[in-house]
Order: structure tokens, then C-alpha cells, then sequence
């Protein structure tokens, strides 16, 4: 017997042992009436016999076609180990996470409405496989890529039975178009999938090196050298390609909701002056914008010049044949115009120079040269300069030797020189290289290079005097006076004459020309009065100039006593 409150069954005896004091028990009997005990029993009921088993009965008729919803999740595991057979359409709107091993054949639609991740390989996906936020190509990475790089095509792997990717150069057409961004990161000779549209998830969209202050929606470019921008190329040399937008703006985990859609997907970029035209095969084509301007052609002559005789842009008597409108207008208001030339030049000068005494030892005379190129004005396309550069400073004169250079400036010098009488020179020129070809406004040749040459020889001297001597300052004192060339008049202030008997004097060198007559100034009528210069007596004397006795005529007054006056002793 069983223990207290418990029913027992007995298969050998097809029995129901059951033991109860205090709880009612109902016993359901075969032919379906009930037996209630109310109060505790403690015999053995018989409650029925099992017979032997009937034969199976038929299958019944199949159930009506439909939908297979899945509304909630399945979080246990679920194992299939056939094949999944779907006539209708699957529709899946809460989450699935599992291992997928099998095959997964449909003939009609499959409607997915929420994200699953399947995280096993994909052996029998032989090219592509669809998720419900991405498309992913299984490809072969000829190269190490890291996650996010733009990609193209590069080849075909046979023994991989996929396709070769290398990181995209907008930049190198043979590098375009992208076929999808790398999903990891991943070495060289590596099988890997890259996605071509949908979410592109943990990737930096905050501060990776080509993204300039990124936002959410900003455009994403193929960049120039690789990788990724959202800033659109520039230039007719590369290429624009819209690979996605950021959805997303963060530096691990950013998102990029990729659209490459394997073509240069934006109107390249044109040289300036250039549109776009079909040609013969409908191909757009650049083509410079001058070449389709109108254009016109005249058969008679213009009447008149344009816009005025004085200055005309076009002469009377001009045609034209198929000129463009770009064309007219420059020769309507932009005449040819041509530059002002001006011949290179150059100076040279000493020092010192000019009247200096006889004998005199001069320690250095400094030679200065320099040359001036010439100009173009206006340039008009040259660099400005008649000539070339110099190539040789050309000096004569004693002491001197020429200088090959370059430079626009020279300096020469010639040391203890001892000045004679009368003008001792010395010249300066330069020799230039060949200048350029002068060009007009509009970059026609206009006039002719100037050729190499040498200026014109610019001299410069030193004249060799004595000095004369005179009672200037005091009557009883010859003082020398100021250098003067001994070929002209000589003109003194003398002072007045004492009662001491002395006499206005002057001390003329032998070197002087011959003095012929003498004249003194009319203060009233302020013009010079011829006087006789015999009211002065001649005779011989010596001077001292730089250490030599020089020969000297003097001139004294021979008259009454006579106040301060000018005089000119005429040569």
C-alpha cells in the first residue's frame, strides 16, 4: 500500500492502490462514472483493464496554407537538421540569435522587419549574403585593409573562387570605382567581406585624418590617395565617387550607411573653360567653351576704323572669318597693344676729379660703375628687361684693367697717381648679353631682341692745373686762389692799397695762356670797363706747387693809390 495521501498504480495487477484519511478522493471508472469517497478507504479499487493496442488510424487531411509569424523571440536553442522548405512568405519581427548551419530555400518573398546577427561561416553562400541592415561580398584582400577603407575590384581569385579588392584612389582611374568598405580589419591575403550597402557600425567619424569638422549627413568621397573624406575632390584629374553618409558621429563607434554603388557617381570635374558636349555618339564630351561660341564671318570690309582714327582696334578695311564672339569682343575693347623700349644705360664716375694742381700725388682714385638693363613697359609676359645681364665692366684710363661680371654694379681703383697738367681721362662702358623677344598684349612678337652689345663709353677726368696768387686778403700778402682752368680769364677781388706803398698784385703761372688786356667792374653801371694793362707791371717770379718751383709772371699796380676793385686779366 502506498504511504499516506498518494495513489499508487500497480501495471502488473492493473490496479489503483489508494490510501486517504482525511482528503475525498473521485474515482473516474471506465464507462465514465465516478466514485466519491468521502471518508478514508483502505481497500484496493480495481478502476480498469488495458487491453491490447489498436491499429494506427489514417492521416488526416493536410491543414490550410498560410504565414509563418514569429511574434515573439526564441531565445532557446532551435536545431534543424533537414532543410527548411518556404512555399509562403517569412516574416520575422522580433529577434533571432543562433547558429545557422543549414540551407535556407525559398521560392516565394522574404519579408524581414527586424536586425538578426548570424554569427557561424557561410559555407554554402557561394557570392553574397543578405541582411536585414547590410549587403556584404565575400572578397580576397590583396593587401592589409583596415575596417572602413574604400575598396576596388583588382582581379579574381580562382583557388578562392572571389574577387581581388585593393584599397580605392580617387585620384588613379585604374583604382575606381569602389565596390564597398572593408568590415575589419584584416592582413594581406586574406578572405574577408566588404559591405556595399546598409550600416558600416564602430568606425571613427569623429576625427579620422581626411574628415573635416564631420556631422551627421555629411557626404562621404572616395578621397585622394585612399580612405575616405567629406570633402569632395577637386581637380579634372580625380575622380568623385558618393561611397555613403556619416549616420553617425563618434570616434569608436561612428556609422556610415554606405551606398557604393560601383561608379564615379557625380559630373567629374573640368579644366576652367571647358563644358560638357555630346559628340557624335552621344558621349558627353569636354570641350573648351571658345570652341562653340558663335562665330562671325564678313565679306565686306569695315568701313570705318573702330572706335576711332586716332587710336583704331580695327582699321578700316578689315575682314574676318570665323571668328568666335570671345574673339570680336577682345578686338572691340581690348586692342593690341605694345610696349614702351628702352635701351640698357649705364653710369661711371671718379673720384677724385676735376681740377686738381700739378704734381699733386693722388693716393687712390676710386672708379664707380653700374648698369641699368633697360625696360619692357609693360612686360606683357617678359621679365621687363631690355637686355641681359652685363658681362664686362669696360675701363680705360691709366691704371686701369677690365672686370667680368655679372653684377649690376663695379668698382675699380687706381693708386698713386700723379695728376700732370692739362685733362688726363678715363672711360667706363659695359658689354650685355642679348636681351629677350619684346611681346605685344595679346603675346605676338613685336620689334626684335635687342643683341649683345656695350654701351656707350662715358669719360671722366682730372685737369692739371697751377693756381694763382693775389693780394685777395691782404695788401701786403699774395693768397692763392681757387683752382681755375689756365686757358680763361683769370678774376680777382683785390683789397685797397695803403699808404705803405704796397700795391695790388697778381701771380700768374708762365703755363697760362698769354694775357692780353685787362678789365675792371663799374660798380654803377654793373658791366665790366675795359682799363690798360699797362697800368700793371710785369715781372719773372717763382711759386712753389707740391714741392716743385714753378716759373710765374707778376702783375703789380703801378699807379696812385687806389681802393678794393674787381679785376679780370683776359686771355
Amino acid at each position: 500500500m502506498a504511504s499516506r495521501n498518494q495513489i499508487q498504480i500497480d501495471s502488473t495487477l492493473n490496479t489503483v492502490d489508494i490510501t486517504s484519511t482525511t482528503n475525498q478522493v473521485i474515482i473516474i471508472q471506465p464507462d465514465g462514472t465516478t466514485i466519491n469517497v468521502s471518508q478514508p478507504i483502505t481497500e484496493t479499487v480495481k478502476v480498469a483493464t488495458i487491453g491490447p493496442q489498436g491499429p494506427v488510424g489514417p492521416i488526416g487531411p493536410q491543414g490550410p496554407s498560410g504565414s509563418l509569424y514569429l511574434t515573439g523571440s526564441i531565445n532557446n536553442d532551435v536545431i534543424i537538421t533537414g532543410s527548411v522548405i518556404i512555399t509562403g512568405s517569412l516574416l520575422i519581427t522580433g529577434s533571432v540569435n543562433g547558429e545557422f548551419t543549414g540551407s535556407l530555400l525559398g521560392t516565394a518573398s522574404n519579408a524581414v522587419s527586424s536586425s538578426y546577427a548570424i554569427n557561424a561561416s557561410y559555407a554554402d553562400l557561394a557570392t553574397e549574403a543578405l541582411f536585414a541592415d547590410r549587403v556584404e561580398i565575400p572578397v580576397r584582400a590583396v593587401e592589409a585593409l583596415t575596417k572602413g577603407d574604400p575598396v576596388y575590384v583588382s582581379g579574381f581569385n580562382n583557388g578562392q573562387n572571389k574577387p581581388e579588392v585593393e584599397k580605392a584612389d580617387a585620384s588613379d582611374s585604374s583604382k575606381m570605382p569602389v565596390v564597398g568598405l572593408a568590415i575589419e580589419d584584416v592582413s594581406q591575403n586574406t578572405n574577408t567581406r566588404v559591405i556595399a550597402i546598409g550600416s558600416l557600425r564602430d568606425v571613427n567619424t569623429q576625427n579620422a585624418p581626411l574628415l573635416d569638422n564631420p556631422s551627421v549627413g555629411d557626404i562621404l568621397y572616395v578621397a585622394v590617395g585612399g580612405g575616405y573624406t567629406n570633402i569632395k575632390p577637386t581637380g579634372s584629374a580625380n575622380l568623385i565617387q558618393n561611397i555613403g553618409k556619416i549616420g553617425r558621429v563618434q570616434q569608436n563607434n561612428g556609422e556610415i550607411l554606405v551606398s557604393a554603388i560601383q561608379r564615379a557617381n557625380d559630373i567629374p570635374n573640368l579644366p576652367s573653360g571647358y563644358t560638357w558636349v555630346g559628340n557624335g555618339d552621344g558621349v558627353a564630351t569636354p570641350t573648351p567653351t571658345s570652341s562653340i561660341a558663335p562665330s562671325y564671318t564678313n565679306s565686306t570690309p569695315t568701313p570705318i576704323d573702330f572706335p576711332s582714327s586716332d587710336d583704331p582696334n580695327i582699321p578700316a578695311g578689315t575682314t574676318f572669318d570665323n571668328k568666335t564672339f570671345v574673339e570680336m569682343m577682345d578686338l572691340m575693347l581690348y586692342p593690341e597693344l605694345f610696349p614702351t623700349l628702352t635701351n640698357p644705360s649705364n653710369t661711371f664716375t671718379i673720384s677724385p676729379s676735376g681740377l686738381r694742381e700739378i704734381g699733386e700725388v693722388i693716393s687712390t682714385i676710386t672708379l664707380n660703375a653700374s648698369f641699368n638693363r633697360g625696360s619692357i613697359s609693360p612686360a606683357y609676359g617678359t621679365s621687363g628687361f631690355r637686355s641681359g645681364l652685363p658681362n664686362t665692366y669696360v675701363y680705360t684710363g691709366t691704371g686701369t684693367s677690365n672686370n667680368s661680371s655679372t653684377s649690376l654694379t663695379d668698382t675699380d681703383t687706381v693708386s698713386s697717381y700723379t695728376v700732370i697738367s692739362g685733362v688726363q681721362s678715363w672711360t667706363g662702358a659695359v658689354s650685355y648679353d642679348a636681351g629677350e623677344q619684346p611681346l605685344s598684349s595679346k603675346g605676338n612678337d613685336y620689334n626684335s631682341p635687342l643683341p649683345a652689345g656695350t654701351t656707350s663709353a662715358i669719360t671722366r677726368t682730372i685737369r692739371g692745373v697751377y693756381p694763382v696768387f693775389a693780394t685777395t686778403v691782404a695788401i701786403d700778402t699774395l693768397t692763392k686762389q681757387s683752382l681755375q682752368t689756365m686757358t680763361t680769364y683769370i678774376q680777382v677781388s683785390m683789397v685797397a692799397e695803403n699808404d705803405g706803398g704796397d700795391k695790388q698784385t697778381v701771380d700768374i703761372p708762365d703755363a697760362w695762356s698769354t694775357i692780353t688786356g685787362l678789365q675792371q667792374f663799374n660798380t654803377l653801371s654793373g658791366t665790366w670797363d675795359t682799363i690798360s694793362l699797362s697800368t700793371f707791371t710785369t715781372s719773372a717770379t717763382t711759386q712753389t706747387i707740391q714741392g716743385n718751383s714753378v716759373n710765374y709772371t707778376k702783375y703789380a699796380h703801378n699807379g696812385s693809390k687806389i681802393g678794393a676793385r674787381q679785376l679780370r686779366f683776359i686771355v
